[in-house]
């Protein structure tokens, strides 16, 4: 598993460096522009933010494909591995990337306030900064510290369903029942399974945010069950394909 890992961090690394390295240098040196350009370019910059996050997306299901179901796929395929520890690395490397796109995100944001108050002159103290964060920290109650941890724990499980949804997604139309149009297959298949989810989620559920009677504890605990019933589903559809019905090109 760890071995697995290692190659999917390591395959995909370059897909994702350059990127991360043209907008850290971007929030670097934007600062140093006349203000009118820096305004402009601020704007562009939170559009890049946006793109940059739907870029690791779409770069992530991309090297699903294709080291699953193209010629590199008949290597991965044949790794005496059982195809759950091949999935399972692949959503824990999503996963890690979509830490790391945040942590460059921030650090990059972090960077450019940084070069910003440099150049109007203002005295950086870090040390003061930090110390303002931690007086900060002491206000907080033991319930604002479970609020933030359900809200990473809600982050974590949405981002792994909403990876394996797509792996699921891309695994099923490379059977023998959908050798030609494959995209389109898919995105039919999205839309109608979106459908009825939130035909089910609305009716079943009674998840609406304008008519549930319930507590936001009730509301999360039921949105999570949901999401967990999702990877569940999303998980074994994978492995089943991947297993009884894979067909590769």
């Amino acid at each position: 598993m760890l071995k697995l890992l290692k190659f999917e961090l390591i395959h995909s690394y370059r897909s994702f460096a350059l990127v991360f390295v043209i907008f850290l240098m971007g929030c670097a040196t934007l600062p140093l522009f006349p203000l009118d350009v820096f305004a402009i370019a601020s704007v562009l910059l939170v559009f890049a933010t946006f793109g940059i996050t739907i870029a690791v997306f779409v770069t992530i299901v991309r090297n699903y494909n294709s080291s699953m179901f193209k010629k590199p796929g008949y290597l991965t395929l044949t790794l005496p591995v059982s195809s759950h520890q091949i999935v399972i690395s692949k959503i824990i490397s999503a996963l890690i990337w979509f830490t790391i796109t945040g942590i460059v995100l921030s650090f990059g944001l972090f960077i450019m306030f940084l070069v910003l108050g440099l150049k109007s002159g203002a005295e950086i103290d870090f040390g003061m900064i930090f110390n303002a964060i931690a007086q900060q920290l002491k206000y907080l109650r033991l319930d604002d510290y479970l609020e933030l941890f359900k809200l990473l724990v809600r982050g974590i499980i949405i981002s792994i369903t909403s990876v394996t949804g797509i792996y699921a997604l891309v695994t099923i139309v490379q059977t023998k029942y959908t050798r030609k149009h494959k995209v389109v297959i898919a995105f039919v298949i999205y839309f109608i399974y979106s459908f009825i989810l939130s035909l089910l989620t609305q009716n079943i559920f009674g998840v609406n945010t304008n008519l549930y009677p319930y507590t936001e504890d009730v509301l999360f605990n039921v949105t999570t069950l949901i999401n967990i019933v999702q990877f569940v589903v999303y998980y074994f559809i994978t492995i089943y394909v991947l297993d009884y019905k894979l067909e590769l090109e």
